[in-house]
């Protein structure tokens, strides 16, 4: 091929033309520096066949594509047939827009990895896989808090009121959840056993549910 401009880098777009030669088609090398005479830029000479030829040119008018053809003849010393003439869009400048394009995608996805690899190493990130095993890790052992929870309390219930026994799960619970949670009170919470006389809203405040008081015994002795 043959032309002013590289086509893989310059040719955007524009016409083409392909005609045949009558007789012995002229020398490529002599139809590109008739073309360049006249101040054709841009173009693109392609010899297809024995006698055939494509060329590519920027947009041409009308009188454009007529020097064009005075241009191929030789003045009338190669007579041709035009065979067409046609205009074209910039399929080359796609492709290459394309490719910048998913150049650019490549180097973005390069860079996130590499940030992401940054991060790990810095301690900043933690794989997938050792978070799931630390919540796994952690829902069991919130689960054997749970299980060991009555043995330890059952010894405190004995011979204690209602309300006293409210008191002492509510504080073993709110010891689990507290741990588990991350939370660490400065002072421990003191019971005060006196809870058992207070009503039903001073205990809602404190997070739990009142247990309802035992019913009055209203039997009469039978004589």
């Amino acid at each position: 091929m043959f032309g002013g401009l590289r086509f893989g880098v310059d040719f955007t777009g524009g016409s083409i033309l392909e005609v045949e030669y009558t007789n012995e088609r002229p020398a490529v090398e002599a139809l590109q520096t008739q073309m360049k005479e006249t101040d054709f830029t841009g173009f693109l000479l392609q010899p297809t066949g024995e006698k055939g030829l494509i060329v590519r040119t920027e947009t041409l008018s009308e009188e454009g594509h007529a020097n064009l053809i005075k241009i191929l003849a030789m003045d009338n010393q190669s007579p041709l047939t035009e065979r067409r003439f046609s205009f074209v869009g910039g399929i080359v400048g796609k492709e290459l827009q394309g490719k910048a394009y998913w150049d650019e995608k490549i180097r973005k996805f390069k860079a996130t990895l590499l940030e992401l690899e940054t991060r790990k190493a810095t301690g900043e990130l933690i794989p997938r896989e050792d978070v799931e095993k630390g919540q796994i890790a952690r829902v069991m052992a919130i689960k054997r808090a749970f299980l060991a929870l009555p043995s330890q309390v059952a010894p405190k219930l004995a011979m204690k009121e209602p309300r006293e026994i409210e008191v002492i799960i509510y504080e073993a619970i709110s010891a689990i959840v507290d741990e588990f949670a991350g939370v660490k009170n400065n002072e421990e919470e003191v019971v005060d056993v006196s809870d058992a006389q207070r009503g039903p809203a001073d205990l809602e405040q404190r997070g739990t549910t009142s247990v309802a008081p035992a019913s009055e015994d209203n039997s009469q002795s039978v004589g």
